[in-house]
């Protein structure tokens, strides 16, 4: 699970300026918060559509606020 988060971490975005550097910021960013969604919501594995919503969020806000917004995206609207 972990190696397919990292595969599909450096596949996201890799024009955009926060995400374009191979283990930048960015792209540990975005593994830190799908890492710790795995983490939190055992009960629901990876899903790569996952990463896309997250780097969005992750352009606008925090890794905290993204990772809050998020489990409220999969509690609040059953994106589960």
């Amino acid at each position: 699970m972990i190696v397919s988060i990292f595969k599909d971490v450096t596949r996201t975005f890799p024009h955009n300026v926060f995400f374009k550097d191979r283990f930048g910021i960015g792209q540990k960013s975005l593994f830190y918060v799908l890492k710790a969604l795995v983490i939190a919501e055992s009960d629901t594995s990876y899903v790569q559509g996952m990463v896309y919503m997250a780097a969005i969020l992750l352009t606008y806000m925090d890794m905290e606020d993204t990772f809050s917004c998020m489990i409220s995206l999969m509690k609040g609207y059953q994106m589960k």
